[in-house]
């Protein structure tokens, strides 16, 4: 139910701007270039909309009565596409840390479920398996967008052959990988809540372990490839799903491919198994005639932009989960993507949700 007796204003970021049809008046979000056209049948109403700054609808409605009706229905609607505010939410963002975040939000989420919805960012609990050449791109940027509680597990040091794609510096040689970034982290201020677990992932009851302590974990990334991707997918993928927690595939490296996604949703979206039975299929020539090797030493090359490319996906997702909107919904479930160095295109599969997989199949719906 929208507050008619709060003061609402026209975003800053907002223009309400004329057309060819008279009666028409664009309404373009200069931040994220997305627009509406609405038709209003009297030119006073966009006056007002243009110059509002403080009043309410309750006080509009009293002034402009033979516009009643037009601006009770309009005006919730604009605040519903976040063209308008309430300016009792627009004075807290000013006044948080976190106001540039807020302020991107907001282009987004209506102005009366903005701050709850932070709020569901802010105090989630996200997991990171790996915190290395993508993991360590993925916790701070989840900082810098607010997230406050983290739980890292990584048995790892940081060595030389670490500083060309990840977030270490020569200086953090042979510190354990998960301190130095919980140094980083808590160096963008106060409030954070950082565990640190340093043990190796070796079977899905490692991750059952973690999720049986620490159980009110809302999200949890894998970017962890040792031995690869694949193999530590399949781990942590069965104790989410049985938790009912969303988790993401966080990207690896493929030669000169960086892999993004996917993220899944247990039960709602294509779980880890349906998109490898579809990725097999599409794949199924190539496999058909090749047989894998096993190298126990593989000279992989890698480079600071892929891990970045991969971990920027993952930040994005991680945010539209934690955000909890149907305003912001996941993007990447049930498809993957392919970066190519070569290129410089991402190239995304789409994978169904399979009636037949044991894990998102209607009866355990």
């Amino acid at each position: 139910m929208f507050d008619k007796k709060s003061p609402l204003r026209l975003r800053p970021s907002v223009s309400v701007i004329p057309t060819s049809d008279k009666q028409v008046w664009e309404f373009f979000q200069s931040n994220t270039r997305r627009m509406k056209h609405i038709k209003l049948a009297e030119p006073e109403l966009a006056e007002i909309l243009y110059s509002l700054n403080g009043e309410t609808i309750d006080s509009l409605m009293k002034e402009h009565k033979h516009l009643e009706k037009a601006i009770e229905s309009l005006l919730p609607v604009l605040i519903q596409w976040s063209m308008i505010e309430y300016v009792t939410v627009a004075n807290e963002i000013e006044n948080n840390d976190n106001y540039r975040v807020l302020n991107f939000l907001a282009d987004y989420i209506p102005s009366d479920q903005l701050l709850n919805v932070f709020n569901n960012l802010e105090n989630s609990t996200v997991l990171i398996i790996g915190v290395g050449g993508v993991g360590s791109w993925i916790a701070l940027g989840l900082a810098q967008s607010g997230v406050k509680n983290f739980i890292l597990c990584d048995p790892d040091t940081v060595k030389p052959h670490n500083l060309n794609r990840s977030l270490f510096y020569d200086s953090d040689i042979g510190e354990l990988k998960t301190k130095v970034i919980c140094n980083k982290v808590d160096s963008f201020g106060d409030g954070y809540n950082i565990i640190e677990i340093n043990e190796m992932i070796n079977s899905s009851g490692d991750v059952v372990k973690i999720l049986d302590v620490y159980d009110d974990i809302n999200l949890v990334i894998n970017a962890s490839d040792f031995p690869n991707v694949d193999t530590t997918s399949e781990l942590i993928f069965e104790p989410c799903m049985v938790r009912n927690i969303p988790h993401i595939v966080a990207g690896g490296y493929n030669l000169h491919l960086s892999l993004i996604g996917p993220t899944i949703i247990p039960h709602k979206t294509a779980c880890f198994k349906c998109i490898g039975k579809g990725l097999e299929l599409q794949q199924q020539e190539d496999f058909s005639s090749i047989r894998k090797l096993q190298r126990k030493k593989r000279n992989i090359g890698n480079i600071s932009p892929l891990a970045g490319i991969s971990a920027s996906f993952t930040i994005n997702e991680s945010i539209r989960v934690l955000c909890q909107s149907d305003k912001l919904a996941p993007v990447m479930t049930n498809k993957r993507g392919e970066f190519n160095f070569l290129t410089s295109e991402v190239a995304f599969s789409n994978y169904e949700k399979l009636d037949d997989c044991f894990w998102c199949g209607a009866k355990n719906a």
